[in-house]
């Protein structure tokens, strides 16, 4: 991220009852996006929300909740239900 994009802090806001740091991204070099930002949970230091502006000025929304760290997970959430017939390719 640090080699691809600008990065600063620009406040503090709460997002969903957690306090969160909001970073600031610009890409260094041409992109489709103008910028990005990032609130990250100052408890966890994940990010729980996020916003990218596109060069044409669209703007996407992201916002995370019910985030759940170092659960259980059954080998099963790894395994690919395919259709019959499936042709698997390997490489």
């Amino acid at each position: 991220m640090k080699a691809r994009y600008q990065a600063s802090h620009v406040g503090e806001e709460q997002v969903g009852g957690a306090r969160t740091s909001v970073l600031e991204l610009t890409p260094k070099a041409k992109s489709a996006i103008k910028k990005m930002k990032w609130w990250v949970d100052q408890t966890t230091w994940l990010p729980i929300k996020s916003e990218v502006v596109e060069q044409n000025g669209d703007i996407s929304t992201f916002t995370l909740s019910d985030i759940k760290t170092n659960g259980a997970m059954s080998d099963a959430m790894f395994k690919i239900k395919v259709a019959k017939g499936t042709k698997e390719i390997r490489r």
